[in-house]
């Protein structure tokens, strides 16, 4: 049976996509930021109040219904999205979903960048833009924080300053990291911890955004 071409020896730190990284920087960085925003932004605070009251009425709801309202959890997503793919400096919807200036971005990614030779990074084919803690695990997160389930926005705040970070790779990257981590974190993982280990542990080596 011929070897996959990204296949090698599963050795931590090491992937078909580079070595291990150190993040110790990029986080002090990452402090009173939700994605693209400092924590104290309009726009973050808005967004933090809205989703605490949608995570009320949905508690409230299921309670006293007695059902699960999966369509309005999932709608959540817009929220988190918006965080990452916009950005308080650049109007737009998705305006730097795949820009190397604003996410942290592997050197495949930038590599396929350089070579599409285009202004406009959403017309770029092969990128994908990942959230660096699973979408899945942070609305877990979320639910399963008392203040959070009573509506305090503050309480999602500090949710979303250590864990709603994004980076672009490369559609291959992706999928390697999915089967491992599609959904979930390295089991010596805990909320608040490096939200980069994924990619440190898999050996996905990234590059630190441009300066803005």
């Amino acid at each position: 049976m011929a070897e996959h071409r990204f296949c090698k020896p599963k050795v931590k730190g090491s992937s078909p996509f580079g070595g291990s990284i150190e993040n110790v920087i990029m986080i002090q960085k990452l402090k009173n930021k939700i994605g693209n925003y400092s924590a104290d932004h309009p726009l973050a605070i808005y967004r933090c109040k809205q989703i605490a009251d949608h995570i009320k009425f949905i508690v409230d709801y299921e309670n006293i219904h007695g059902v699960k309202l999966d369509r309005e959890r999932g709608d959540l997503k817009h929220f988190f999205w918006a965080f990452t793919c916009d950005s308080p400096k650049k109007t737009g919807y998705d305006a730097v979903k795949y820009c190397e200036k604003h996410h942290r971005h592997s050197r495949l990614a930038r590599q396929v960048i350089i070579e599409a030779n285009t202004k406009s990074r959403r017309k770029i084919k092969g990128l994908r833009h990942e959230h660096v803690v699973p979408l899945k695990l942070i609305r877990d997160l979320l639910f399963s924080d008392y203040r959070v389930c009573q509506g305090d926005w503050q309480a999602v705040s500090e949710i979303l300053q250590q864990n709603l970070h994004s980076a672009v790779i490369t559609r291959e990257e992706a999928l390697y990291i999915d089967k491992t981590y599609r959904t979930t974190m390295p089991s010596n993982w805990l909320p608040g911890n490096d939200p980069y280990v994924r990619y440190t542990e898999l050996g996905i080596n990234l590059l630190e955004p441009a300066v803005k």
